[in-house]
């Protein structure tokens, strides 16, 4: 059981223990500016390029990066924690309890 799938006070008490460190004032004073940082660094990496596709140079790679800097971790380990994050995100969203996937989530631990 998790916050996405529960509902009632169940699901408020899962969203209330973990809520304090995403209000907006917190995110603002303590990781905008290290987000904004590592947008413009992203945009650098691709900005003389003329074109890309944003969902894989910038959109699905930005949330890795923060949580790298929000854990104190080296952005060279981005393409690992990226199989960590995607293999966490698969295990959230698998409804229908695949036990194939619950297995690999467990594994992943």
């Amino acid at each position: 059981k998790h916050m996405m799938t529960t509902d009632g006070a169940e699901q408020r008490r899962y969203r209330m223990a973990t809520r304090a460190p995403f209000t907006p004032k917190l995110i603002r004073e303590r990781l905008e500016s290290r987000v904004a940082e590592i947008v413009r660094s992203q945009v650098q990496t691709f900005a003389s390029r003329g074109s890309v596709e944003v969902r894989t140079a910038f959109a699905s790679r930005l949330p890795v990066q923060v949580m790298l800097a929000v854990f104190g971790l080296p952005a060279e380990d981005e393409p690992l924690f990226r199989t960590w994050f995607d293999r966490f995100e698969k295990a959230l969203g698998n409804y229908d309890w695949d036990e194939g996937t619950r297995l690999q989530a467990r594994q992943d631990v």
